[in-house]
């Protein structure tokens, strides 16, 4: 029986050796994944923690050092060498590379003592700066109503609401497809017919929302004067870096050069008539007032050479005989712009404030582009065909007008920010 007590002791202290080992080893091997696991996380912390912070230098400063020039790869602090961040406990590679000029990659790396953890962000550069007009593909686009009665539209024509929101009479028509938002229809094709519409009636799956542009920043250190002085012919030396309290057109002749002038004023008479002579653009900011008045202004030259950048509350009206080629932009609520008489007009009327309210009456040629999302356009009388775009938050067309869609419209507008997005927001984190 001693033989056989001997045994058993030494098996249970062989288990109990072997059941020691094997604990301390798993022990320490979850010691080493709790460490291998702390090591990934701060190698992690680290790469996004250095890519946040060149995002917001890039955001911060417009010349950043973290930018590289088009098409090329920047890297920090070298191609295969890491900075260290003390406060951080690790160190950090950066590399940047600027595609083309509107995206940029940056693959940021962080290292904690051995374990190395990588993310790519992908950047869009300059993303602001500019509107894209292109993106208005229809010849009317209303927000809330479209009242075309025995008006036509040759093209097609979208409507942010139920169907019952258009209203045409039988002489009335639109040539291309007309679409609308109902959330209680299952979008796509309608059983809806209408003589009247030559396309696909269709129920949208959402509503089109458009981009809008951003009314530019009025210069503030510009040092006033009183008048523009009764000259007929203006330089550049003559305008920059003055702000007018009235200017006052007599056949007025301004050399741009080559350079994109502003004029900057309170009150602006543009009524005595308006030339421009050079390759270059004028832009018009005016404070309070403008007036247009049977004028020929910027008359041999193309819209996209003359802006009028407006933030009064009183109507602008263009009527008579004369002719105007420019944008008109107003930012403010209420604002009321009337093209009236038999006037020429070649270019595009922007108006982002709310209740604001665009009149085309007799018969203007107009052209191009009127963007009011926020107001009422009115084509009225006999104001015959208006060739281009309409956006509004409502559309009436009295008598029988014709609107013909035209996308050579985008062309002839002055390059605007757009407010879709900032520089550098973000296309992709991995």
């Amino acid at each position: 029986m001693g033989k056989y007590a001997i045994l058993i002791v030494s098996a249970l202290i062989f288990s109990m050796i072997t059941y020691s080992f094997a604990l301390r080893n798993a022990t320490m091997q979850s010691n080493m994944r709790t460490v291998q696991s702390y090591s990934q996380n701060q190698a992690h912390n680290i790469a996004q923690s250095a890519a946040m912070t060149v995002i917001t230098h890039l955001r911060d400063n417009e010349n950043s050092s973290f930018l590289p020039t088009l098409d090329n790869t920047l890297h920090y602090p070298s191609p295969n060498g890491f900075e260290s961040w003390n406060e951080m406990h690790g160190e950090y590679n950066l590399e940047l590379t600027n595609h083309g000029g509107t995206l940029l990659t940056l693959r940021s790396t962080g290292r904690f003592e051995n374990t190395i953890y990588q993310t790519e962000v992908g950047l869009f550069i300059g993303s602001s700066s500019s509107w894209n007009p292109s993106q208005i593909d229809q010849a009317v686009h209303a927000e809330s109503e479209i009242d075309l009665g025995n008006g036509a539209i040759t093209g097609d024509a979208t409507l942010n609401q139920p169907y019952n929101n258009l209203k045409i009479n039988r002489n009335g028509s639109i040539t291309g497809d007309f679409q609308f938002f109902n959330s209680g229809v299952s979008p796509g094709n309608t059983d809806i017919t209408n003589s009247s519409i030559g396309g696909s009636i269709t129920n949208m799956s959402e509503k089109i929302e458009f981009d809008e542009p951003v009314f530019p920043d009025f210069p503030v250190n510009f040092m006033p004067l009183s008048e523009n002085g009764g000259k007929q012919e203006l330089f550049p030396s003559d305008i920059k870096n003055f702000r007018f309290e009235n200017f006052n057109t007599n056949n007025t002749v301004i050399n741009v050069g080559d350079e994109e002038l502003i004029l900057h004023a309170n009150n602006i008479d543009l009524s005595g008539g308006l030339t421009i002579v050079g390759e270059g653009t004028l832009s018009l900011y005016v404070e309070n007032s403008i007036s247009l008045q049977n004028a020929q202004i910027n008359a041999n030259r193309s819209p996209k050479h003359l802006a009028i950048y407006y933030k009064g509350t009183d109507e602008i009206r263009f009527t008579g005989n004369g002719t105007l080629k420019s944008m008109i932009f107003a930012e403010a609520d209420n604002v009321e712009i009337t093209i009236a008489g038999n006037p020429t007009f070649e270019g595009h009327i922007i108006a982002t404030g709310n209740d604001t309210k665009i009149n085309y009456n007799g018969t203007p040629a107009a052209a191009a582009l009127t963007f009011a999302p926020n107001g009422t356009v009115t084509l009225g009388g006999s104001a015959g065909s208006y060739h281009g775009a309409i956006v509004a938050d409502k559309f009436n067309a009295n008598g029988r007008p014709t609107v013909v869609y035209d996308p050579d419209f985008a062309s002839t507008i002055p390059p605007l920010q757009g407010s879709g997005s900032s520089p550098f927001d973000i296309a992709f984190w991995n």
